[in-house]
C-alpha cells in the first residue's frame, strides 16, 4: 500500500508535510504525482511493482504451463 498525492501541478489542498505524516502513521511510502506532467508516475509505480514481487512467494501447487502439441487441423476442401 502506498499514498499518493495527485495533480501536484496544482494548488493544494495538502501540504507534502502533511502527506508524509499521514504516510507516516501508516508506516507506508509516500509519493506526489502529476498524471499532467508524469512527474513521479514511474517511482510510485516501480515501488508498487517491486513490493509485489519481493512479497510473491510461489505455492507448491503452482499452475505449470505447458507447450501444447502441434494439432494439424483437417482441411475439408
Amino acid at each position: 500500500m502506498v499514498l499518493v498525492g495527485n495533480k501536484i501541478d496544482l494548488t493544494r489542498d495538502v501540504t507534502t508535510d502533511e502527506g508524509k505524516l499521514l504516510a507516516d502513521s501508516f508506516k507506508i511510502p509516500f509519493f506526489e504525482t502529476s498524471a499532467k506532467t508524469d512527474e513521479g508516475i514511474n517511482e510510485c509505480i516501480r515501488k508498487i511493482i517491486k513490493d509485489i514481487i519481493s512479497d510473491f512467494k510461489p505455492h507448491d501447487e503452482a499452475i505449470k504451463l505447458e507447450a501444447k502439441p502441434d494439432v494439424k487441423k483437417k482441411c475439408m476442401c
